[in-house]
Formats: structure tokens, sequence, C-alpha cells
């Protein structure tokens, strides 16, 4: 029994590894555009400011549970 095919992380199966930068930006300005702040995104995502932050400037990961839960809150696909 082969084992169970799991998606790579960075490209969801893909192929094509995004660019956080251009991620993060999107990002941004989803948050912008929803009016909320910094802040009460991180806390409606129930992620630190500094990691949202961090996220938005393309220094971090899409890949943990924060990541993802702040991408659906905003409706931003990476």
């Amino acid at each position: 029994m082969s084992p169970k095919s799991v998606p790579c992380p960075r490209c969801a199966g893909t192929g094509r590894i995004p660019d956080l930068r251009d991620v993060g930006r999107r990002l941004r300005l989803a948050r912008k555009g929803a009016l909320l702040g910094l802040r009460e995104a991180a806390r409606q995502a129930k992620i630190s400011a500094e990691y949202l932050r961090d996220l938005e400037k393309g220094r971090g990961t899409f890949r943990g549970e924060g990541a993802q839960r702040v991408l659906a809150l905003l409706r931003v696909d990476p």
C-alpha cells in the first residue's frame, strides 16, 4: 500500500510557489478595504499583530493555521 499523497504546503500542489510579498500586499489591501485595523484583524484571526504585520510584508509563510485563518477572514486567495 502506498502512502497518501500530500500536496506541497508552499504551492498547494500547483507547482508554482506564490510570491509572498504579493500575497502580503493583497492581504493588507483586503484588510484596509474591510476597514479593519491591524490589531483588530489580528484579534479576529486569533494571531498576534506582529505576525500579521510580518505576513503583510511578505516575511512569513502562509502555511500555519493562523495565516490560513486571516486569509479566510479577509477572503484572500494565496
